[in-house]
């Protein structure tokens, strides 16, 4: 439609020191946690999957839960890996121009491997990445309270976009299709403010990742503080979501169409639009499972069974591209996914989590031999030459 470990121009992009002496085994899990979302997401939306009496509850409520999320995660381990890649790089001595330079590098490689999936996939989220990253070289070496400063004004303003222009210009709903893509001002468009991750308010995930690296991770102290801030964000957006509720049932806004349409749009809790409430109800998740993993990771980094995970959460892009070509490729041979983009009545919600299972299990195989065997994924070892 979104970093140690799987992307490794994600993860330290601009580290020169070995991934194996900084990696923090927590956040490949929070990867791998992030790509399962991801896969059980889009394959659903892909698949249209439905939903019946006879469709579990629980998979209904994970649906619903996931959606917005577990691409919200992977920005913020984006910018979580980038802000340890500068600290490390700063801390060697680095020259900020020189750090400027290869981060560019990398954001427009992943612009460029964007475009060419934009084109079979139009909720691609990686020229995004290449956007959020190209963004990044701004912004190099600022302090953690500036990051979080320039987090939440993007995250609060960002809805006055939406008053300048109409959000669901280009758009047809029917399905989920930008009709406008290609041309110049439909691009930027969708870029910029109303696409499936748009700049405006996205790259806030990516600056609060920066932020938190320049926390000492490895604290108990810090990692409460982290985990209590990820639920005050969570707090505020149920309590903001509540209070817009109750402001649209007023009986003197009943003949009010516009304005509890607005209401509606700019207190939304799915990632589209991207609310000020999702954002921040999406962040203050994501702190908390970032937390929950790195003591994970203390816990159990070491043990066998980790590592096919660790392996998995390491090769998130190769693993992207495939979740597309080959996972969505097999659904589409099965017809769950029309090749006409014209609107199909899916299968139940239950048989496409049950595929998603089986395609996340042969994916996890796929990484542990491929990890043991070759070292790094081969589109994180591409994306490593083509940047260097």
């Amino acid at each position: 439609m979104v970093s140690s470990g799987s992307l490794e121009a994600v993860t330290h992009p601009i580290s020169t020191q070995s991934p194996h002496k900084m990696r923090l085994p927590g956040l490949d899990m929070a990867r791998f946690l992030a790509f399962v979302g991801m896969v059980l997401v889009n394959f659903k939306l892909a698949a249209n999957a439905s939903i019946s009496e006879a469709s579990p509850q629980i998979l209904v409520s994970l649906s619903n839960l996931l959606e917005g999320r577990a691409a919200a995660l992977f920005v913020i381990l984006a910018g979580l890996g980038i802000g340890i890649g500068l600290k490390n790089a700063l801390a060697k001595g680095k020259v900020k121009s020189d750090l400027r330079l290869r981060q560019a590098k990398r954001g427009f490689v992943l612009f460029v491997f964007g475009l060419l999936n934009l084109i079979i996939f139009e909720a691609d989220i990686l020229h995004y990445y290449g956007l959020y990253f190209l963004c990044a070289c701004l912004i190099i070496g600022m302090g953690r309270r500036a990051l979080l400063s320039l987090a939440f004004a993007i995250i609060l303003l960002s809805p006055v976009l939406m008053l300048i222009w109409n959000y669901e210009t280009g758009w047809d709903w029917d399905n989920l299709h930008y009709q406008d893509m290609w041309s110049v001002t439909g691009f930027i468009r969708h870029t910029l403010y109303n696409g499936f991750h748009p700049i405006l308010p996205w790259i806030a995930f990516l600056l609060l990742g920066m932020a938190l690296a320049q926390m000492e991770l490895t604290s108990t102290a810090k990692r409460i503080r982290i985990a209590a801030a990820g639920g005050i964000l969570m707090m505020a957006g149920y309590i903001f979501g509540q209070m817009s509720q109750q402001i649209a049932a007023l009986p003197e806004l009943a003949k009010e169409a516009d304005l509890l349409e607005l209401i509606a749009v700019l207190t939304s809790t799915s990632p589209m639009p991207p609310s000020p409430i999702y954002m921040l109800s999406a962040s203050g998740s994501a702190l908390i499972m970032v937390v929950i993993c790195l003591w994970l990771g203390d816990w159990f980094g070491k043990k066998i069974w980790m590592q096919p995970i660790s392996a998995t959460g390491q090769q998130a892009l190769t693993l992207y591209i495939a979740h597309i070509l080959i996972g969505m490729g097999v659904m589409e041979e099965m017809g769950w996914i029309s090749a006409t983009g014209s609107p199909v009545i899916g299968p139940d919600l239950g048989l496409v989590f049950a595929y998603a299972a089986l395609f996340i299990l042969c994916c996890i195989l796929y990484s542990f031999l491929w990890k043991r065997y070759f070292g790094s994924g081969p589109l994180e070892r591409l994306l490593r030459k083509l940047a260097s």
